[in-house]
């Protein structure tokens, strides 16, 4: 199965799967994601703004806020062939994008101090998925956006949360792909072979 074939079954899947198990698998993905030690150990933690029936990370977003955490979000490049990381304070500062997702308000300088542009070793990003493989193989949305973020920001370790559901055993692996460290669904936390 191509990878375009792949994203297009399991988003059918994801978008049927049932509004309230989705807010209760997210719930327990974040309890898990802030028990785990390289996130409570993180001095800056990137982190997606979900729609539809991604897992949810609004939650998570405030509670990373409130253990003091410099929390960023992606806010795609005026040209829309990139995105930064942008430190937010509050989540009723993000605005709806061009492309219909929330994110942080343009930063008033290019250089800005709230750019994560400088992020390093210690810091995690966490990333959504479509599908995702024990061993760390991340099926994204097709745009390349976090492949090429974390092909920029090596050190940062990359933690994927997916459903149960979204797990799968083989994702056909380009050149660009980037892995992830870890995978976090419902039930466990995966160190994959990239950890």
């Amino acid at each position: 199965m191509t990878k375009a074939e792949l994203r297009q079954q399991l988003r059918r899947q994801r978008a049927a799967l049932d509004p309230q198990a989705v807010r209760d698998a997210s719930r327990q993905i974040e309890e898990r994601v802030l028990a785990m030690d390289v996130v409570r150990q993180a001095p800056r933690v990137c982190c997606y703004v979900s729609i539809g029936a991604e897992v949810h990370t609004h939650r998570l977003i405030e509670s990373l806020l409130a253990m003091g955490k410099i929390v960023a979000a992606p806010r795609v490049t005026h040209d829309g062939r990139a995105m930064d990381m942008i430190e937010i304070r509050r989540l009723d500062e993000l605005v709806k994008s061009r492309l219909g997702l929330l994110e942080p308000p343009a930063p008033p300088e290019v250089n800005s101090s709230r750019g994560l542009d400088s992020a390093s070793a210690g810091d995690v990003c966490l990333t959504p998925c479509v599908a995702v493989t024990q061993h760390g193989d991340r099926l994204g949305m097709g745009g390349g956006f976090y492949d090429r973020w974390l092909a920029e920001h090596e050190t940062v370790t990359a933690i994927a949360l997916a459903f149960e559901s979204q797990v799968v055993e083989k994702i056909a692996v380009e050149p660009h792909d980037r892995p992830v460290q870890w995978v976090v669904t419902e039930s466990r936390c995966i160190a994959t072979s990239h950890a």
